[in-house]
């Protein structure tokens, strides 16, 4: 009796409730009409005054809210991407858009890198002292061999995200896929960063690029058999009590020898066979006598697979007992042994900041997490009853951008250990007992200009007339797949409307038909992937975008031929240029309407000089015209303009080129004709007297090194303001203030259009 009550009073109680019920606000979509009981759907506004178009008073409809245009875009591939995406940190009130292609530098994951991976990865202090002392009592060579430190396993560690690369600095990743990437190749990147935007492991108030305590007239007496000595060096870890001198040394990639039994050459096993500490290259013969003769490099090409595994394994390796030949100005070894130069495993000088905890701004690691926000024990923590994250705070660039935990970087409310740069109390160093985190102000800059550090700091304004284009390859040799990923969780958390879409790889977007990509599309439809470029939904990009290429089942020889890796394969390249320009086109849509087919005649690329006040030297850059801009039925007619960053050890004449994708994708119809300008960013040229030039060669065709200047940099400018070798006012050349001047002058010589105001994309 009593239940069946209680079932006819949750009934009455439901009807009722049912009568009473306040129906669901209406939902009104773009066009329609809105008022204080419709209202509008997510990302539109009520008005009766729409953006670029008619006003209707008193008759308010839902349309996207006014936007301001500039017709100016900055995109980069790898080099340039890094200095694309620094300009639009220091100057988002220029661009409606960035497009970042593989390497939009994210500094906290970048610098975590060069710490612990790529200048890391040594065997421990105690471990290092045995075999120092064990070497010394049977002269035994077990700091250059990496087979020989007792208790230490000489691998690479985990890789640090999804889609890093395992590395140590005796073993950097190494791939054919747009360069020889090599350990010489390493050595110049590393190089021309810290000279562009500071040297982050180490202070030097001589000099922002050079290991302390290097002065730059210094340099030239260093050499690989003469190097820098610092007597008593205080170290954290290996030198604690000042116990070893720290020193230059020189790398560079080893030769990778084999034999006709397919033996390796072990250098160190070949220069004890002609009675010395260091092989030289025709030693090989001697260690090859006994393993069927015939000392040659490993070939990539070779018809013995075996050969072509071990070059692709091994390249990038630092071998021991084979002297580099590249000095490395930016960092200092320990030398543990006193043997006065750097053997295999002696490990380098890092001291970019103060010791810190990154455990969250919570205090505490996962394991003593309270699950309130606060810490507990290790028996009372949640995290002792299975659950990984108690407090919430691991950051993930997915799905947890906030947090803090695990997030590369020291934020404020971390622990720290107040005992200076060199990480040991009661040597009175730079930041010691300052109460405050100390960074040295190369690792600071790196962060200064860093586009995820700045999102948070943009107004709202920006943030809604700005949009974001970041990729990269699932295997990048740099993890520029792993970078653009970081970033894209930066503008997920600074931007949260509209939503970031991802997608995993080119085959992830939508076909235009709806159809799946497998059912092949349309005629020169991609082999690998059949993902087609010229036919994708281009509506399923959405606003702020992430494409991570790469088949994570690819096999090792489509891996080998580029997939996924810094350039991509060969339909992945074209991929990346054509779904850009296409996600960029529709950037201006709102205001120039749907692209239509465009034609047009003529040789569009011209190759230019530009006298720059900003460098105070002629400098070079290319501009890629609209198919029909020079037609009379034109003359008129005005274009949104897309700057194009080259990458490193390219020209702006080169990447040139790629300016025929977007006027392909505008004969099509399926983007707006644009102008992309190409801008060098190649170092200049400087001779004794502090004369510039930013090309190689002078009017008359006579390069300006045989005339005795010498290069800024090894390779490349990375499109950022330099901080130079000696810190002077004349070798802080502005490059990034160049590419600003650069804009203005194509907005004076040729017909771009001028800022608009419209509806928001």
């Amino acid at each position: 009796m009593h239940r069946r009550l209680a079932l006819i009073a949750v009934l009455i109680c439901s009807a009722a409730c049912q009568k009473k019920a306040t129906p669901p606000p209406a939902i009104a979509q773009r066009g329609e009409a809105c008022s204080t009981t419709i209202t509008c759907a997510a990302t539109l506004v009520c008005t009766d005054t729409p953006a670029g178009l008619p006003a209707t008073p008193g008759k308010p409809t839902c349309n996207a809210p006014a936007r301001h245009y500039l017709f100016h875009a900055i995109s980069g591939v790898s080099m340039g991407a890094i200095g694309s995406s620094r300009i639009v940190a220091s100057r988002p009130d220029l661009f409606d858009a960035i497009g970042a292609l593989g390497g939009p530098l994210d500094a906290a994951l970048i610098l975590h890198n060069i710490e612990y991976e790529h200048l890391g990865g040594f065997c421990s202090p105690a471990q290092l002292e045995a075999a120092a002392a064990a070497d010394k009592l049977d002269n035994g060579n077990r700091m250059d061999r990496l087979d020989r430190i007792a208790g230490c396993a000489q691998t690479n560690p985990t890789p640090l995200t999804k889609y890093s690369r395992s590395q140590r600095f005796n073993h950097w990743a190494f791939t054919l896929n747009g360069g020889h990437f090599d350990r010489g190749f390493y050595l110049e990147v590393f190089g021309d960063l810290a000279e562009s935007m500071g040297n982050p492991v180490s202070h030097n108030p001589h000099s922002p690029s050079l290991a302390s305590p290097i002065k730059p007239e210094e340099l030239a007496n260093i050499s690989c058999a003469s190097p820098y000595v610092v007597h008593n060096v205080i170290d954290r870890d290996y030198s604690p009590h000042g116990e070893h001198n720290a020193i230059t040394f020189c790398d560079g990639q080893p030769p990778l020898m084999l034999c006709d039994d397919g033996t390796q050459v072990d250098w160190c096993a070949a220069a004890a066979l002609q009675g010395r500490a260091l092989a030289q290259y025709s030693d090989a013969s001697g260690f090859c006598a006994t393993h069927g003769g015939n000392a040659h490099e490993a070939n990539e090409h070779s018809s013995n697979p075996a050969e072509v595994d071990l070059y692709f394994n091994h390249m990038g390796e630092n071998l021991g007992c084979y002297e580099g030949n590249v000095l490395v100005p930016f960092v200092l070894a320990i030398d543990i042994n006193g043997n006065g130069r750097r053997d295999l495993n002696e490990p380098l000088l890092l001291q970019g900041h103060e010791p810190f905890s990154d455990v969250g701004v919570d205090g505490c690691p996962d394991k003593l997490e309270a699950g309130d926000g606060g810490c507990t024990t290790a028996e009372l923590s949640p995290f002792a009853r299975g659950v990984a994250d108690p407090n919430g705070d691991n950051y993930n660039p997915q799905t947890n951008p906030a947090g803090t935990e695990g997030n590369w970087k020291y934020d404020l409310g971390e622990p720290f250990e107040d005992v200076g740069l060199d990480g040991v109390a009661g040597t009175s160093d730079e930041g010691e007992g300052d109460g405050k985190f100390t960074m040295s102000p190369g690792y600071a800059h790196w962060f200064a200009q860093d586009l995820r550090s700045s999102l948070p700091t943009m107004t709202a304004e920006r943030k809604a007339g700005l949009d974001f284009y970041f990729e990269g390859g699932i295997r990048d040799v740099f993890d520029l797949g792993a970078q653009a990923e970081a970033l894209a969780g930066g503008v997920k958390l600074a931007v949260p409307t509209p939503a970031l879409t991802r997608f995993e790889d080119f085959p992830d977007i939508p076909s235009a038909s709806g159809l799946p990509w497998t059912y092949g599309e349309a005629p020169g439809s991609d082999p690998e992937n059949d993902f087609n470029p010229l036919s994708f939904d281009i509506s399923a990009l959405g606003r702020n975008t992430l494409v991570l290429y790469g088949n994570p089942n690819a096999s090792v020889a489509d891996i080998r031929a580029g997939n996924g890796d810094h350039v991509g394969s060969l339909a992945e390249t074209y991929d990346r240029f054509a779904v850009f320009f296409q996600w960029l086109s529709a950037r201006w849509d709102p205001v120039l309407g749907p692209p239509k087919p465009f034609s047009g005649a003529g040789v569009n690329q011209m190759d230019l000089v530009l006298h720059s006040t900003t460098l105070g030297a002629d400098w070079a850059y290319s501009v890629m015209l609209p198919p029909g801009y020079n037609d009379p039925a034109n003359a008129t007619k005005r274009y949104p303009v897309a700057f194009v960053l080259h990458g490193y050890g390219m020209t702006s004449t080169a990447m040139a080129g790629t300016g025929a994708v977007p006027n392909v994708l505008a004969t099509s119809g399926l983007a707006h004709p644009m102008i992309t300008v190409f801008p060098s960013g190649q170092c200049c040229w400087v001779d004794a007297s502090g004369d510039k030039a930013c090309l190689d060669s002078n009017d008359a065709g006579v390069s300006y090194q045989s005339l005795g200047y010498q290069r800024e940099c090894d390779t490349g400018s990375f499109f950022v303001d330099r901080q130079g070798v000696s810190g002077t006012a004349e070798d802080k050349t502005q490059y990034a203030q160049a590419i600003i001047e650069l804009m203005g002058v194509i907005d004076h010589d040729y017909r771009t259009l001028p800022p608009a105001n419209g509806q928001a994309f």
